[in-house]
Formats: C-alpha cells, structure tokens, sequence
C-alpha cells in the first residue's frame, strides 16, 4: 500500500485542535491517529496545522501524531514559554494531560531546537529525537540575513493578509502545479504539492504566526544545544544543499550524540520532507517503530 494511502489521506479536520492550560499559560495541541506517540514541533510560519502535514510521512494507524503549536503561535500566546528551553517543558505538561508517559519528539525547521531542548532536559520522557530539516545553532549567513530582514517585511505585512493570501495563491495554482508537470525539485508526484500548498496554507492569517516566528528568530541563535549529553536514541534528516538551516550543524550534531543515525539528502534542499517524501517518511518511520519496545 502506498505511504499516502496509508497516511495521508486522513484530512486535517479529523483532527480539531484544543487547548490545555499548563502551569505557564494555554497549549494548542491537535492529536491524529493511534499508537506511539510523537510530538511534532513546527517550524516558521507554523502551528498544529503544520505539524499535521508529517501524516504524509508514517503511518497513522501505527503512530500517533501530536502537534502542537509552540508558543507565539496561533492558539499559544508567547508568555507561555517564550524561552526556547522552556518550550520543552511545556511538552511535558502535555504529555501529562494526555497521560502518555513517554514519546517520540519531532522538530521540524525552527522546531529543532525546542525538540532537542525536551530530549537533553527531560530524557525519562523522550523515547526519541527526530530532526527534520532542522534550523540549528549556529544560524547560516543566509539565515542570519533573513533574522536582520524579516522585522521589516513583518511591518509591511501587518496592515493586511491580502499580499500573503495573493502569494499564497499563486503558489497554489500556478507555481506548484508548472513543478508538478516538469518534477521541478522533486514535486512531481500529488502529495509532495498538497504537503507544500498545506504548509503554505497554514500561515493564514499572518497574525497567528508572526510573534512566534520573531521569538524564533531573535532566540534561535542565542540557544546552547549540548548534543554531547543527549541520551536518547536520534534521526537527524537533511538536505545537503539547504538555504534556510545550513548542514553543517545537522552533521555535528549527528556526530555529537553517540549512535545517532544521519540520513544526508544529496542536493536536498530545505523540503526534503516533501521532495523526497517517501524515501525521508520511510527512515522516519523505521525510526519510531524501532523505538517501540520502550513504550508503556
């Protein structure tokens, strides 16, 4: 059976966000499948409703996806932990809410890092950590202009959602579909286009996003990740030619955790998870499953 049959073709809607209230503040979550349990951290632009996307990559009927959206984002305010170490222990919060004893953690992009921060500070929790693409410190020189950059292009669009939504939609109907019919980038196939225009999507309106994506920006840089005292089993995913989280840091932090496992995308760039979806969702999932018999 195909991984999309399998997976992604459960809708978003089956999985409605809600809301718990942690010692900090509120945590938007949405919960999409059964069996082990994986918390997935967005990246930039993001929210549950991203992390939902990663139902394109495993299984559903054998991993639960819990996504939340991380402070600053859509329905948790950034006093809820706008330290990116705290973000974290937010996860274990929820985790308790939902009375799951351990899971598996994903970090998507800017997601990385609060990932990694669950499984350095609380391992007695973390079966383990997946790094998808994942921004890490220190930032590339090209991230680092898009940091000095992007409080300008927030201002320009604070005043409406119009350009987004124009942007948006153009990339849906056009720009997508032209990549499709010539395999541009690896997106020749139906569910690589419907996990981008769903990422892209997930960003309207722009006010649900923007604090976060700031909070990230400014913090992302400024955050110590001691690889060397991770403890947990690790699958770091990236794209040897990716222009938003530079490579290097994926492969010194793969080298820094004892027995992580490293699977290098040649030429990919920063949408592996959707341009070599099957091949990345095939190691993920091997991944997790591996993981199993550490679940209570």
């Amino acid at each position: 059976m195909p991984r999309a049959a399998a997976a992604g073709t459960a809708p978003q809607s089956t999985a409605l966000c809600r809301q718990i209230q942690t010692s900090r503040g509120p945590l938007e979550y949405a919960v999409l499948g059964e069996g082990l349990p994986l918390v997935v951290m967005h990246g930039s632009g993001g929210g549950a409703r991203q992390g939902l996307v990663m139902r394109y990559l495993v299984d559903t009927r054998r991993i639960r996806i819990i996504a939340l959206s991380r402070p600053g984002y859509w329905g948790t305010p950034l006093e809820t932990a706008p330290e990116i170490e705290q973000q974290g222990d937010r996860v274990v919060e929820l985790l308790d809410a939902l009375k799951i004893e351990k899971a598996a953690v994903l970090g998507l992009s800017a997601g990385g890092p609060p990932a990694s921060h669950f499984a350095l500070r609380h391992p007695e929790r973390c079966l383990g950590l997946v790094l998808l693409s994942a921004v890490l410190p220190p930032p590339g020189k090209r991230l680092a202009r898009r940091i000095r950059s992007m409080p300008v292009a927030f201002r320009m669009l604070s005043f409406s959602d119009l350009p987004l939504r124009v942007f948006i939609a153009f990339v849906r109907r056009v720009i997508l579909p032209l990549m499709g019919w010539f395999n541009i980038r690896g997106l020749g196939q139906q569910d690589a286009r419907n996990m981008v225009a769903e990422v892209y999507q997930a960003m309207i309106p722009f006010s649900a996003w923007h604090v976060g994506t700031l909070n990230d920006h400014v913090r992302l840089g400024n955050t110590p990740l001691p690889f060397e005292a991770c403890t947990v089993p690790a699958l770091i995913v990236h794209g040897t030619a990716d222009p938003a989280a530079a490579y290097r840091p994926a492969k010194a932090a793969a080298d820094a955790v004892r027995g992580a496992k490293l699977v290098a995308i040649h030429g990919g760039s920063h949408d592996v998870f959707a341009t070599h979806y099957q091949a990345v969702g095939a190691r993920i999932e091997a991944f997790l499953l591996s993981l199993n018999a550490n679940v209570r």
